[in-house]
């Protein structure tokens, strides 16, 4: 089957493109899939995680990423043309391709794609919640005017997901979000690795993985840290990532007297051994989709210790089982969970090996089995319209 994946770009450290690398090395490797990936923004840059050789690229260089330069009354103008330039390569690309499914990361080319007649079967996938543009301004302090025009996106993107033939989620928890939409799936991020070692549980390390941005809460984490170092100052806290939010951090490391306690670390594309000289993993975010990291880390054994952001820890973590949910944004209650775990070795473990099981769900087998069914029943339908 030819299939056709949409995004900005493959060169960033982020959860889009680990996920687009996951699914596209598997479908191509182990499902014999022929596989294209068409970006916007990658401008030559060589992709940040490994792609499979079989895999086709191609660039439309569109450069949406270049309009936050711009006065507000530019940037619409900037992208409606942009927009227009957008359609007319990619759909002149889907032409040449032919693929039997194009499928849409929910980037700028949502807006349009379901609307092009290349004759290929349109799939949306989101990798965040159904909020996402209020929980981004809630990050960031956004006022009330953009509030409201966060509430306006929110309703124009439900109106979108009814376009599509799929409309796929991470999680339950997001797909309740949005209700019945009539085509809705959800498929969870897979695990690309399930090591059989253990993480050293007397490490008194502690771990935390993401892009240096807002919606991460590194900086909420650092307020937690201030309070964990003064029970337990031998305890270390590593950041693993980078992002436009490095200098900001490291300063706030600073100011709070924490470069004894807290390291920042550049990311790394294979975070496997990181995650096994650790002994607990921390997610601060604000919001998510259904975080790799989170997912990644338990896989390796870790113990986590989550705030309840939409979307993703609810799904995974067993409060107390396999780890603890803690109120969104209340540093002290988080403070208190990681003081727990640090306390107990004996905890650590068992959470660790519960947490290792529990992941086993979101194996690659088990997930893109999942995608593979689905793509096999929408061509099925394509071709049988009466088809259930």
């Amino acid at each position: 089957m030819k299939i056709v994946y949409c995004i900005k770009g493959t060169y960033n450290s982020g959860g889009m493109e680990r996920i687009l690398a996951n699914i596209t090395n598997y479908l191509a490797d182990i499902l014999d899939y022929e596989v294209h990936v068409i970006t916007t923004e990658q401008r030559g840059r060589a992709p940040f995680y490994t792609f499979s050789e079989k895999i086709k690229f191609y660039d439309l260089d569109i450069r949406y990423w270049d309009l936050p330069g711009f006065s507000f009354f530019k940037r619409k103008i900037l992208f409606f043309y942009k927009q227009i330039i957008h359609r007319r390569k990619l759909e002149s690309l889907l032409f040449d391709i032919k693929p039997a499914i194009t499928v849409s990361m929910f980037d700028e080319d949502a807006f349009f794609l379901s609307d092009i007649k290349d004759n290929s079967i349109k799939v949306l996938a989101t990798y965040f919640s159904k909020n996402v543009e209020i929980d981004f301004l809630r990050s960031r302090g956004g006022g009330f005017l953009k509030t409201i025009r966060a509430r306006q996106i929110n309703r124009r993107n439900a109106r979108l997901v009814r376009k599509y033939a799929r409309f796929v989620t991470l999680t339950r928890e997001d797909a309740g979000l949005w209700g019945d939409t009539g085509n809705l799936e959800v498929i969870p991020n897979a695990i690309s690795f399930y090591p059989k070692a253990l993480p050293d549980y007397s490490s008194q390390s502690v771990i935390a993985v993401g892009r240096l941005d807002p919606q991460k809460g590194f900086d909420m984490l650092i307020e937690v840290w201030k309070l964990v170092a003064l029970q337990y100052p031998e305890w270390k806290l590593k950041i693993f990532g980078s992002g436009p939010f490095e200098k900001d951090l490291k300063q706030q490391i600073k100011n709070s007297d924490m470069e004894n306690h807290i390291f920042m670390k550049p990311a790394v594309s294979q975070i496997i051994d990181e995650y096994l000289h650790s002994s607990v993993f921390i997610l601060s975010s604000r919001y998510e989709g259904l975080p790799m990291v989170l997912l990644e880390a338990m896989a390796c054994g870790l113990p986590a210790v989550a705030f309840t952001c939409p979307c993703g820890p609810k799904d995974v973590i067993e409060d107390g089982i396999n780890g603890y949910l803690v109120e969104q944004d209340n540093i002290y209650h988080m403070a208190e969970k990681i003081s727990i775990m640090l306390n107990d070795q004996d905890k650590r473990k068992e959470m660790g090996l519960k947490a290792k099981e529990i992941v086993r769900e979101y194996s690659e087998e088990h997930v893109m089995k999942q995608w593979d069914v689905l793509f096999k029943k929408l061509i099925k339908e394509k071709t049988s319209p009466d088809v259930n």
